[in-house]
């Protein structure tokens, strides 16, 4: 284990990096990371040792052209674990000539690992951002950096010498539905009360009704795993709904999920869950989903195209929320991307920033500029000049707004 920095005299604060070359060198800091996660309930299911490990046995490459190298971010606090986060270096180039370096946390997949952010505990955010911050300042290459967006929009603020060269905002989504549906259900936008009405009174009109099957045993799951991707895909072809790719199309995506399941068993921080919501015996739709200690994510899903006149996916959601409820988790996450399937239930939104900066070094900076400038990043992220051209038609548009509105004294007599 290396020592980035010596520990912060005043905080106690220090951080250290761990290489991860095989599943040994995970061993000694597997109980440390259970024990963080043990803090933290909600966890996501893309911060457990589980996934980390898949993921890496699936996509890491080591190639003629391209190298990559694992590393744990470890953050202490006078030796007390308050952070944790994988990072991957990938070094491009040819044999020991390394053209260009990129780091990363872990899951620069498609789509696959939603949010890659750091697991930490409440109220050491602010510190990981800038222990984070000063290792990008320190290290050559492109860096891509993914945390809270206030937090690290803060810390940004603050060090104007760094290069940004592009950014988006990832917006998720988590309901805290409680324990009771009827109270849960009586909170809710009267559009999607009516939504579940239909839902489950189209059902009863043909004399039908819903059963749903939650698989937890990696067995069960393996064996319907070929229906689930069978649904996923033809959920994919829908022309006339959201658009919904097919990840599962490629077998090194299915591969990854199998990962998952060898990793799953007694004392894993990770569950696998697949709910399958069954008429008359028939999979109608179903969704795959990740159990942490406290919350249930919900990830990718299909339906039998015949049964969407049934809104068989929403009458899915309403009744893996209540399955949420019996066990006792406090959160559903919905996933990440602003939609209306997520928003419709009233949840709060969590807003994190995913940039990419360059390293250290005017000529760093340089060759990283002219990089993205030739090849670009991927969909969806802007530039400085862009983010900052569309954070004043955002500020114009909410001046806008705020002078169409009666003034709070005429609101209130209203």
């Amino acid at each position: 284990m290396s020592v980035l920095d010596a520990p912060d005299k005043a905080t106690g604060l220090q951080l250290q990096r761990a290489p991860l070359s095989c599943l040994a060198d995970l061993a000694p800091h597997r109980a440390e990371w259970l024990g963080l996660l043990a803090q933290i309930p909600t966890a996501l299911p893309f911060q457990t040792p589980e996934w980390c490990w898949a993921w890496w046995q699936t996509f890491a490459v080591q190639s003629r052209f391209r190298r990559d190298h694992l590393s744990l971010m470890l953050l202490r606090e006078q030796g007390r674990l308050v952070g944790l986060w994988p990072l991957v270096r990938s070094l491009s180039g040819w044999g020991p000539l390394v053209l260009i370096s990129q780091w990363r946390p872990l899951g620069a997949d498609p789509n696959l690992t939603e949010l890659r952010t750091p697991l930490v505990l409440p109220g050491y955010e602010a510190a990981v951002a800038r222990y984070w911050l000063d290792l990008v300042e320190r290290q050559p290459g492109m860096h891509q950096v993914i945390l809270p967006s206030d937090v690290l929009g803060q810390e940004l603020a603050r060090r104007s010498g760094l290069v940004r060269l592009g950014q988006r905002e990832v917006p998720n989504y988590v309901l805290q539905p409680g324990s009771d549906w009827p109270a849960f259900k009586t909170g809710l936008k009267r559009n999607i009360k009516e939504s579940l009405r239909r839902c489950y009174n189209s059902l009863a009109r043909e004399g039908l009704s819903p059963q749903l099957e939650v698989l937890s045993d990696p067995a069960a799951l393996r064996e319907q795993l070929p229906e689930f991707y069978r649904l996923h895909g033809l959920r994919a072809d829908q022309a006339d709904t959201i658009a919904h790719p097919d990840y599962f199309e490629s077998a090194q995506h299915r591969r990854f999920i199998d990962g998952l399941l060898d990793q799953a068993g007694e004392g894993a921080a990770l569950g696998v869950r697949l709910f399958v919501l069954r008429v008359s015996g028939q999979a109608v739709a179903m969704r795959l989903a990740f159990q942490t200690r406290q919350e249930l994510y919900l990830y990718y899903s299909g339906y039998e195209p015949a049964w969407g006149r049934f809104s068989v996916m929403t009458t899915l959601v309403s009744e893996l929320i209540q399955w949420a409820q019996a066990q006792g988790l406090s959160t559903v996450n919905l996933s990440v991307g602003r939609d209306v399937s997520k928003t419709r239930w009233g949840p709060q939104e969590r807003l994190f920033g995913d940039h990419y900066l360059a390293g250290a070094g005017p000529i760093n900076r340089f060759l990283m500029r002219a990089l993205v400038r030739r090849r670009g990043l991927s969909a969806g992220y802007l530039t400085a000049e862009q983010a900052a051209q569309q954070a004043l038609e955002d500020a114009q548009a909410e001046a806008a707004e705020a002078s169409l509105l009666p003034p709070q004294s005429a609101q209130r007599a209203a």
